[in-house]
């Protein structure tokens, strides 16, 4: 039975009725041009995630290479090679990181144009991709691992043409081909999205069989998306393999080469919790993927592990995020609820489905809300909303709930990250902390603007996370911690505590610490009672607690060895 469903490139949109006044391609070259622009109006001067990493190795002129990302930071090195001194290593990072969100956003939206959307819709779409709150937290940053986005975009555009040739009695297998090749670059950029492939490959061949067409052309569907796929991952790989013997980077052998990142993604990777916490923190995860949720995802974790016991002094905060949470999670419920719908109907399209189910295969195994991981979520479900979603219900998510998420996004993350003053707040830090003084706090970043982050030349940082690994002995941490704030304060310097002292506070990776053995409850006792705390203030643009010295009934008491 041959599914009647119209080709999206036979609709009548307004890109084809504009062909006679000006090129197609040119309304995607101005989306591009314009997801530049606002890229670049959200760009910080913070440091965050790799970044810094990447900039060592630029300095350093060195390759870096790794599996889970192969040819991310050897395409920087390169980069910077041809581009400096004309752009410093920061620029150049963030200039790639921009560009290549910018050039997502002009195939998602000529992806969109291909599917019948009208100019404005098209448009509301491509904003929604550029205000989901992965996509803000990471491409205006020198934390280049939105270089797969283009590639990705590609994969997913010339998925969604060839099923619509299908559909239109018209296939072509070069279609599918490009979208497998283009995912096979994708997978030497970011591994997270090599578990799409054969949801992709399935997807193309129930695409094919619905059609009523036979298995060996369905077959032959799922064989040219794989076999691209194959061969330009594979090619990409030699090539990054060959570039590193030829470089000294490397003196592993092929299977040694690949095999020693993968085990030690394996290692950072949180496992199995149980079969009621890794769905919920699939669906968390998937709401935050859009919306910036600041603390109902850490508070409530904390509490269902028995570390918070009374929330009602966060009610406001709590309020707000279930409110943008609510909503989200109704309009994920609706795309999904229609877009299933639409299939079972025997209408609508396939292909997203894979790059959905190969996203939310890496999301269960990873089981960590890491914004790299999650982005790839969103180029499908929009597209869902375009092909497979009523006509009254695209409207509403696209014009209702895309501005909702582009006022608490920017709001509450963009606009506050981008304006942040890291000069001016470096400075306060040194004032106030300076060479003789002592941070006190984590190195883990929590995925928004972090004192962790605040680069102070010359300031002494005890960074609990750090040496907590390094020991895993918890009454050890508490004994260096009391030794650095004493022996600091005995030559005169002042001692601040950021994020310890604050009990509302659970963001990564206080929650982490607590589960594995150092508990911030505990740090917070033993500050308390040993020392005299000043009232909270602001230290580099962070909250601080500055520890004023020893307790006088500590300090008399009998010290025993």
């Amino acid at each position: 039975m041959t599914v009647s469903t119209t080709p999206v490139d036979k609709l009548p949109t307004a890109a084809q009725s504009a062909a006679g006044r000006w090129p197609a391609w040119l309304e995607a070259v101005v989306v591009a041009l314009a997801g530049a622009l606002f890229f670049r109006l959200l760009l910080s001067d913070l440091m965050v995630d790799d970044a810094p990493a990447y900039v060592e190795a630029l300095h350093a002129n060195r390759f870096v290479w790794d599996v889970a990302h192969l040819w991310v930071q050897p395409l920087a090195l390169v980069a910077f090679r041809l581009l400096s001194p004309a752009l410093n290593a920061v620029q150049l990072l963030e200039a790639m990181n921009v560009t290549a969100c910018a050039l997502a956003m002009g195939i998602f939206f000529r992806t969109l144009r291909l599917a019948g959307l009208s100019l404005s819709r098209a448009l509301a779409g491509v904003a929604l991709l550029a205000v989901s709150f992965n996509i803000v937290s990471l491409g205006p940053t020198a934390h280049i691992k939105l270089l797969v986005f283009p590639a990705l975009a590609a994969a997913l555009h010339y998925a969604v043409r060839w099923e619509s040739a299908l559909q239109a009695g018209r296939p072509s297998l070069r279609d599918l081909a490009i979208s497998g090749a283009w995912l096979g670059v994708g997978a030497t950029l970011l591994v997270s999205v090599l578990p799409m492939g054969p949801f992709i490959a399935l997807m193309a061949l129930w695409a094919v069989r619905r059609q009523g067409v036979g298995w060996p052309a369905a077959w032959r569907a799922g064989l040219a998306f794989g076999v691209a796929m194959g061969i330009s991952g594979l090619v990409f790989l030699l090539a990054g393999y060959l570039t590193a013997l030829m470089t000294d980077t490397t003196d592993a052998g092929l299977v040694a080469f690949v095999r020693g990142s993968v085990a030690d993604k394996d290692a950072m990777h949180a496992g199995f919790f149980g079969f009621v916490e890794v769905p919920a923190r699939i669906i968390y995860s998937l709401i935050y993927n859009f919306a910036f949720l600041p603390d109902i995802g850490s508070l409530g974790r904390a509490a269902m592990h028995g570390m918070v016991h009374d929330l009602k002094p966060y009610a406001p905060r709590l309020l707000r995020d279930a409110l943008v949470a609510g909503g989200t999670l109704l309009a994920l419920g609706a795309i999904l609820w229609f877009s299933v719908r639409t299939v079972l109907q025997r209408r609508g399209h396939l292909m997203p489905f894979g790059f959905l189910l190969g996203a939310a295969a890496f999301a269960a195994y990873w089981n960590l809300n890491d914004p790299e991981h999650w982005f790839q979520f969103t180029l499908p479900i929009v597209v869902l909303i375009a092909l497979n979603c009523p006509r009254r219900v695209a409207s509403l998510l696209l014009f209702v709930w895309m501005p909702a998420l582009a006022v608490v996004n920017l709001g509450l993350y963009g606009v506050h990250k981008a304006r942040f003053d890291v000069a001016a707040n470096v400075q306060d830090a040194r004032e106030k902390i300076g060479t003789q003084g002592l941070y006190v706090g984590y190195a883990g970043y929590p995925g928004e603007p972090d004192s962790s982050v605040l680069p102070v030349p010359g300031m002494q940082r005890l960074r609990l996370d750090t040496l907590f690994y390094a020991s895993r002995d918890a009454q050890k941490i508490h004994a260096q911690m009391t030794q650095a704030i004493d022996t600091t304060l005995a030559r005169g310097g002042r001692v601040f505590v950021f994020r310890v002292l604050d009990e509302g506070d659970w963001r990564g990776p206080i929650l982490a610490l607590s589960m594995s053995g150092l508990s911030r409850t505990e740090l917070s006792r033993t500050l308390r009672e040993r020392y005299v705390i000043a009232d909270e203030t602001v230290v580099g643009g962070f909250p601080a607690h500055e520890i004023i010295g020893i307790k006088r009934e500590v300090a008399l008491a009998p010290q025993h060895p």
